[in-house]
């Protein structure tokens, strides 16, 4: 009798550690995946305010030419380096700040160390993106 309450502990033991150890493991896939997709997520939202940024600075631009400044006057100039400098501090400053989001245990996850990796990486997951932000051609 005594063995068999043993034999039955142990086997609800080794059931119970099996079953945390799936668990776990399931649920730490589900949370990679997870922290990729806002990767992305984040990424595509990045591309989006660099887009809105360049059709505001084209606007300036335009309106610099219309006003009779032309393309060769130092405040055009000025404006262009201007626009260059910000586009490149954002780029830099946003995926450091993604990155030194991560605890150190989650770098290996990173598939980014800066702006062009992290714009392949983008462009390596577009079908991803599109399940979420789907085809807006028709707005």
């Amino acid at each position: 009798m005594i063995e068999l309450v043993g034999i039955g502990l142990l086997c609800f033991i080794f059931g119970y550690i099996t079953c945390s150890t799936f668990l776990l493991y399931g649920s730490s896939r589900t949370s990679v995946r997870l922290l990729k997709l806002t990767h992305i997520l984040c990424l595509a939202i990045l591309v989006k305010c660099i887009e809105e940024f360049s059709f505001a600075h084209t606007y300036k631009l335009k309106t610099l030419i219309e006003n009779g400044v032309d393309t060769i006057d130092k405040l055009y100039k000025e404006a262009v380096k201007e626009h260059e400098g910000d586009l490149r501090w954002f780029k830099e400053r946003t995926i450091a700040m993604i990155i030194g989001a991560h605890p150190t245990i989650y770098e290996q996850i990173l598939e980014f160390k800066d702006w062009s990796s992290a714009m392949t990486y983008l462009n390596n997951n577009k079908e991803v993106l599109s399940i979420f932000v789907g085809d807006r051609s028709g707005d």
